[in-house]
């Protein structure tokens, strides 16, 4: 459009000079001064136009640099982040290192002392076997104590001498068998007691204590063992179900539906008071059935300690609720 104004002011100019009368008393407009004048107004503008060009230019050449050097700040960050990381983990490899030196020696050495004694122990040959002979009164008063106080680790240690000095004879026999019947004993009464360390299987606790009547039955155990077994084990296996339904039903469902209006209005405070009494009702219950399965008992604290902690989320919303709620109650 510029060009064709150029084009039009040149054959205007020169055109003859016609003069045009003036309207109304006006003063003629000279039409070369007009376009002149336009002409100029054009340039003005087109200048005003290349300045801000060149303005915006310089502009994002200074932004596209600035963006550079924050890009470079940036990555020279995250490498000094980085070399920092490889640094802590070479001085983790060196730690590490030298701690498996030290094992290694100190296992070097256990088996230079284990050597040792073995050697020692052959050495003493027939004055092992009457030491072991002394011991067996030892051993037979050791056996009788209840399970709880019999460790695994000595019945096997036992019965490992035993076995390794008992030569042709068969003077230590009776010994071995009394350790072999301990240490079955043991694993199996310990199995018993690991069954209420963990969430509850309906078949698990079942078979427990059928083993564990038969086991009465059979009069496999001394009274005072017995007594151990039947009036702990089996009574807190017997109680599992029933402080499983007690938690499920009562503590979580039963108040969970008792204070969904105030949970949905964020009644926190009334939701506190509402919990703890209706923990006081059901203290007795809670004691007998819950507190004296160990993993309900775990799993009882968390699930107060939650509830306290924010009782607006809900009670049947809690981590603990949701893992109590989640076990199977029927077989």
């Amino acid at each position: 459009m510029f060009r064709g104004r150029l084009i039009l002011f040149s054959l205007i100019f020169s055109l003859p000079f016609v003069e045009v009368a003036a309207d109304e008393g006006k003063e003629a407009v000279d039409p070369v001064v007009a376009l002149q004048e336009e002409l100029n107004g054009y340039i003005k503008e087109r200048n005003t136009l290349d300045s801000l060009i060149s303005t915006q230019e310089t502009a994002r050449a200074a932004a596209q640099k600035k963006f550079k050097e924050t890009e470079k700040e940036s990555l020279q960050s995250t490498l000094d982040e980085l070399v920092k990381s490889v640094k802590a983990l070479e001085g983790k490899c060196e730690s590490a290192e030298k701690q498996t030196e030290g094992k290694s020696a100190e296992l070097s050495s256990l088996e230079t002392e284990s050597g040792s004694l073995d050697k020692v122990i052959a050495a003493l040959g027939p004055s092992v076997a009457i030491y072991l002979k002394g011991q067996q009164s030892v051993v037979n008063e050791y056996v009788k104590q209840p399970y709880s106080k019999i460790d695994l680790g000595w019945l096997e240690n036992r019965r490992g001498l035993y076995s390794e000095h008992k030569g042709d004879g068969k003077e230590f026999d009776g010994t071995i068998k009394k350790l072999d019947n301990a240490i079955a004993m043991k694993k199996e009464i310990d199995g018993f007691n690991h069954i209420l360390e963990v969430p509850f299987v309906y078949q698990d606790v079942l078979n427990a204590r059928e083993r564990i009547h038969e086991i009465g039955n059979k009069k496999l155990l001394n009274s005072q063992q017995w007594d151990e077994v039947y009036n702990q084990t089996d009574a807190y296996l017997s109680r599992y179900y029933n402080g499983l339904k007690l938690f499920q039903d009562v503590l979580i469902n039963g108040f969970y539906g008792s204070t969904a209006e105030d949970v949905i209005v964020m009644n926190c405070d009334k939701i506190k008071d509402e919990f703890q009494k209706m923990l006081k009702k059901n203290q007795a219950s809670i004691d007998k059935r819950i507190i004296t399965v160990p993993y309900l008992n775990r799993k009882y604290e968390e699930y107060c300690r939650q509830v306290e902690e924010n009782p607006c989320l809900g009670a049947a919303n809690t981590d603990a609720a949701r893992e109590i709620l989640s076990i199977e109650i029927e077989k």
